[in-house]
């Protein structure tokens, strides 16, 4: 075997008669020079190394990793096949045995990504042998990462969980914030494979921190993202939008491409959660332009999930090839839930295209892989299975499967999959004659709608509040630079002065009507910002889309309202409206009509209440009316106008027409006290579902 020397690895008493010299006394004496030399240079770093700096040196150690494999590790320009070949001639050079541990960690890794995992768990356990036989902490590391990774993602939790501790006793003793933040990153991801949301969050946030004190980007964007998906799950979506969006900052910031497609992927996966199927199909494609030929894995979920948003957009025939293309795609090389993840797509693909023998035979693979994945991908193939027993006419095996999936959902903590399986739970229960469970299950759904509706408004809130700020900022600009244009004619004035002085008299007339203009102008800009004011204050209490007042205005106006009856001694009502069935309104006409229902609705109800009325939008579909002086027969009469008033004519959206109901619960009360209008609304909030749940379309008096 062909043997290189490592020049660096050579010490100061080196043998140097290996290697045939002349014969002279200036050569010897250069010889003794360059030992003495570096005989000196080892006894420096000797001394170095016993300073007070040592903390900061063992954060910036050098790699025990060939640079070699680095590059070969971290190439995503060439196949993973390419490389593992690459990687295995490069080991044939290479005697030294640490070498040998990093060969052995990146092959490893290599059979990872080609779906060897046999072969790459005895690769990675070798190069973990090795680190600890040469005292080798980072490969150490490296490899029982993966191997934390590999078990966690085929459910094998012991196994992860074992090699996670020793990944944290070396981090620990070694006081490495980057490998603190590796460990605290796989072990969310075990987590969160275990359905332990709260815990995964904790871990994922600490990976963040870490990464950030120690200017990772690249593992801060990581995580950030991994923390992203998991609110997500909880239905947290404003908080998930947000750490999504700091991610994809930080991953274009690295030029990071797979972080960047993780991170579309995710938005993609976010806005699929918000019902927003077009802009999930949007993300999804950009993150497939971002993948490179090693993102095989990422490749087919990426496919497997756009399937299914251009599913819900109606585009059947386009869904069905990217689920085709991905099932071909894990069959060739993926793991079991990149396989679970394409064959449930294609079976939903199948259904809507009505082939239902093949839907059940990509079901039936799916289900033969249940045992090696874990429980979120258990949830989804049960999902999927009820579909397909519902479609064959199959209630009772529908039923099953149904209530496995609200079960593993609920299990998981993933708050938006149990929207949806309590939701086709519901219909289900009601096709085979159970009334009384399919209501249990319709009103746990419509609660934890409602709660992830909430979570929805905040988001919308936040854009407004954002756009608002956006608003104030452009506008602070503005009056910058009227400020500095003021100033400027202020310097104007004064060398105007100053040339006036020098000429005489005969020119103050002049100075005296420039400094009237001058002034005018300045009086105008005063004007223009008290405009300015005026306008922002106006934004700041409206609702962008319906254009009356929003929930922010609504609640600080009942300290307002509160003051008012309490002083005259009046009794005070609340009207708490939610428009009928209005995500059925989206799903069949789209965001677009409903929003155009949500205007219309509003004007409609305004021109139904008194005029006197303090009137807004509560949050999504809901609104509010507050009436001073109202006793409560008198505010059912309004409620009932307002009824009456969405109920008499269908709304208009282009050609299609729109027919929609509200519900109303009403409240009342004699002169409340100070924390009366909370009760208050709390009473109509109750009294609107017993109008939902009585049929809608109605009005309940509390």
């Amino acid at each position: 075997m062909r043997k290189t020397v490592d020049s660096s690895r050579a010490g100061p008493d080196a043998k140097l008669g290996s290697v045939r010299w002349p014969a002279s006394a200036a050569h010897d004496g250069l010889l003794y020079h360059r030992a003495m030399t570096r005989r000196l240079a080892l006894v420096m770093l000797l001394l170095w190394s016993r300073t007070g700096f040592t903390s900061a040196a063992s954060e910036t150690r050098a790699t025990t990793e060939p640079p070699a494999i680095a590059a070969l590790r971290s190439d995503r320009t060439r196949p993973a096949e390419d490389l593992l070949s690459e990687v295995e001639r490069w080991g044939q050079t290479e005697s030294n045995s640490l070498a040998d541990g990093w060969t052995r960690l990146a092959m490893g890794e290599f059979c990872d990504e080609l779906e060897q995992p046999e072969r790459a768990y005895a690769l990675l356990g070798e190069a973990a042998t090795i680190a600890t036989r040469e005292h080798a902490d980072d490969l150490a590391i490296a490899a029982r990462s993966r191997l934390a990774s590999m078990y966690a993602n085929r459910g094998d939790a012991e196994r992860a969980a074992k090699v996670l501790g020793e990944m944290e006793t070396i981090a620990s003793a070694a006081g490495r914030q980057d490998w603190r933040s590796l460990w605290a990153y796989n072990r969310g991801v075990l987590e969160r494979k275990l359905g332990h949301f709260e815990a995964a969050i904790r871990y994922f946030g600490q990976s963040a921190e870490l990464a950030l004190a120690g200017q990772d980007r690249r593992q801060q964007a990581r995580a950030l993202n991994a923390l992203g998906l998991v609110l997500a799950r909880m239905g947290k979506f404003a908080d998930a939008l947000a750490h999504h969006h700091q991610a994809l900052d930080l991953a274009r910031a690295t030029a990071d491409t797979s972080e960047l497609a993780r991170t579309y992927r995710m938005l993609g996966f976010l806005h699929r959660n918000l019902d927003d199927e077009e802009l999930a199909a949007q993300n999804i494609r950009e993150a497939l332009k971002h993948l490179g030929p090693r993102d095989v894995r990422e490749g087919i979920a990426l496919r497997g999930e756009l399937s299914r948003a251009l599913l819900e957009l109606g585009q059947i025939e386009e869904a069905a090839r990217h689920g085709e293309e991905a099932a071909n795609a894990s069959i060739k090389l993926g793991s079991p839930p990149n396989k679970v993840n394409s064959f449930t797509a294609l079976s939903d693909a199948r259904l809507a295209q009505g082939r239902i023998d093949e839907a059940e035979d990509w079901s039936r693979r799916a289900f033969a892989l249940h045992d090696s994945v874990a429980i979120r991908d258990q949830v989804q193939i049960h999902a999927n299975r009820m579909r397909v027993a519902r479609v064959r006419g199959d209630l009772q095996n529908a039923l099953k499967e149904g209530r496995a999936t609200v079960e593993g959902a609920r299990k998981l903590g993933d708050k938006v999959l149990e929207r949806t399986a309590l939701d086709e739970l519901s219909d289900i229960e009601l096709a085979t004659g159970e009334v009384a469970a399919a209501m249990a299950t319709r009103k746990a759904f419509q609660e934890l709608d409602k709660s992830l509706a909430i979570d929805i408004a905040g988001r919308r809130v936040a854009i407004l509040e954002g756009s608002l700020a956006a608003q104030r900022a452009e506008t602070e600009r503005s009056l910058l630079a009227r400020d500095n244009q003021i100033q400027a004619l202020r310097i104007t004035r004064q060398r105007i002065v100053g040339v006036g002085l020098m000429v005489g008299l005969a020119l103050l007339a002049g100075f005296a009507l420039l400094s009237h203009r001058r002034y005018q102008e300045t009086r105008r800009l005063h004007a223009a910002l008290a405009e300015s004011s005026i306008e922002l204050q106006r934004v700041a209490n409206t609702d962008a889309l319906t254009g009356i007042a929003n929930r922010g205005a609504i609640v600080a106006r009942f300290a307002q309202v509160l003051g008012a009856v309490q002083e005259h001694r009046q009794s005070l009502a609340v009207l708490l409206i939610d428009i009928d069935h209005f995500k059925r309104i989206n799903d069949q006409h789209g965001h677009l009509a409903g929003d155009e229902v949500l205007r219309e609705a509003a004007q409609r109800m305004l021109a139904a209440l008194p005029a006197e009325a303090h009137f807004g939008r509560w949050g999504g579909e809901e609104f509010i009316a507050l009436l001073e002086d109202t006793e409560p027969r008198r505010a059912a009469e309004i409620a009932e106008c307002v009824r009456a008033s969405i109920d008499r004519a269908p709304f208009q959206y282009g050609a299609i027409s729109i027919r929609a109901s509200v519900s109303i619960g009403v409240a009342a009360a004699e002169c409340p006290e100070r924390r009366g209008i909370d009760r208050l609304v709390a009473t109509a909030d109750a009294a609107l579902y017993r109008a939902k749940n009585a049929g809608r379309n109605r009005i309940e008096l509390a």
